[in-house]
């Protein structure tokens, strides 16, 4: 039983990391800063309360590859 506990947490958390990734990129790619803010807003929501990013009111390009380069390093560094 302990066993299929881990095999579903290890999972759980693969599909959470996938998910995180597909944000990155899809961010990464975006074609307008409206589209990455909003992205970027959906995988601030997506991350435990510790994770969160504090997203300010004016956000540049810049802003928003910065704060993705800091999310994926998080989470690189945490698994």
């Amino acid at each position: 039983m302990f066993l299929i506990t881990r095999k579903i947490h290890i999972a759980h958390c693969n599909m959470e990391l996938e998910i995180i990734f597909q944000y990155i990129t899809m961010i990464r790619e975006g074609n307008s800063i409206d589209e990455k803010v909003k992205l970027l807003e959906e995988l601030n929501r997506l991350l435990p309360d510790g994770s969160r990013l504090s997203i300010p009111s004016l956000i540049t390009n810049d802003y928003v590859s910065k704060a993705v380069n800091t999310v994926e390093e998080s989470w690189l560094q945490s698994r």
